[in-house]
């Protein structure tokens, strides 16, 4: 009787340090074969102790739950973290179209600008073309007339 006192406390003992994160022996899962690793006994001689079976499964479920709501802390920081990030590339969007709009609005006036110069230019080159034809032309009257 005291060898199965002794055996089921060792395996108690084993299942404690696993649920608190302290495993000497496994990975640190919560499984049924670690927790015997863990007691340095076989998963048969687990078996056998229907306490220790029903507790591994209170803190089995235990830890499902925990995880699960870490989970879904996890899922609700990433929802807030990816709803943040797009505010703020939605905000880096706004300011980018504004400068963007401004650059445009001073590209569009320096082209009307330099088509005005252009159009000035134009005007000059024909007003000294028309000089020239002129010139031109009394030039080669003054030649024919000796």
């Amino acid at each position: 009787m005291k060898e199965i006192a002794a055996t089921e406390t060792q395996l108690f003992a084993a299942l404690n340090r696993i649920a608190l994160g302290i495993s000497e022996k496994t990975n640190g899962r919560m499984t049924q074969e670690n927790i015997a690793l863990e007691a340095g006994l076989s998963r048969a001689t687990f078996n056998r102790y229907p306490n220790v079976i029903l507790e591994y499964k209170k803190k089995k479920k235990k830890e499902n739950f925990v995880a699960d709501i870490e989970k879904s802390q996890t899922v609700e920081d990433k929802h807030r973290d990816v709803v943040a990030d797009n505010i703020r590339l939605k905000n880096a969007a706004i300011e980018n179209k504004e400068e963007y709009d401004k650059n445009i609005r001073a590209a569009r006036q320096e082209i009307f600008i330099l088509n005005q110069a252009l159009e000035m230019r134009d005007k000059t080159l024909a007003e000294k073309d028309r000089e020239i034809a002129e010139l031109n032309k009394k030039t080669v009257g003054l030649k024919l007339v000796p």
